[in-house]
């Protein structure tokens, strides 16, 4: 197997596992296991653990930023409608495999954030990203009369991202879409109507 194919298999490999299983649940043995790669080949690629881990967050941010954009500006309907079918679709998402992973950078942040500057720097960068994005379709939506005037969109797209990271907290508890589903209904119904 050619040199670059084995890091982008550990990449890979590593997403799999931190969202399946968390990073501190997860070594460096059992990333190169399931890519089936030596794991001596890990530290041709990477300098430890941790900047592994800050390379999947950022391939997790960016892939994820892309589909978001992509879903939200290339779909048809209000621009609302576009979002709220967004969270639906995420529900569809979490129900395949029993409502046990979120997003890959909640959990992060719920293991590194209090521990490590550099998990804590690129987890607030990941949620800004994250937040422009919605922060554009929101704007958009006020743009075309689907919003008030006077709703500060950048706010609100910096409270749905938090309340939408509880209720995917609260989901993995409860192992159901109640708390998601709860989010969906109070923001399209109170918050945004």
């Amino acid at each position: 197997m050619a040199r670059g194919q084995n890091r982008e298999i550990l990449l890979e490999k590593g997403w799999e596992l931190f969202h399946a299983d968390g990073y501190e649940a997860t070594g460096v043995g059992e990333i190169t296991r399931s890519a089936r790669v030596p794991k001596g080949s890990f530290y041709n690629y990477f300098d430890s653990k941790e900047s592994f881990a800050l390379e999947v967050l950022e391939r997790y941010v960016e892939s994820g930023s892309s589909a978001v954009t992509e879903q939200l500006e290339g779909g048809s309907g209000p621009h609302l409608m576009r979002l709220r079918r967004l969270y639906e679709s995420w529900i569809d998402q979490f129900a395949e495999v029993g409502f046990t992973q979120g997003c890959l950078a909640g959990s992060m942040c719920q293991e590194m954030a209090g521990r490590e500057p550099a998990f804590r720097d690129a987890l607030s960068g990941a949620f800004d990203s994250m937040r422009s994005v919605f922060v554009a379709c929101l704007q958009r939506a006020q743009d075309a009369g689907e919003l008030p005037p006077s709703h500060d969109v950048d706010r609100l797209a910096r409270f749905m991202s938090d309340a939408w990271q509880g209720a995917m907290m609260r989901m993995k508890v409860e192992r159901s879409d109640r708390s998601l589903r709860e989010f969906i209904e109070l923001i399209f119904n109170h918050v945004l109507a």
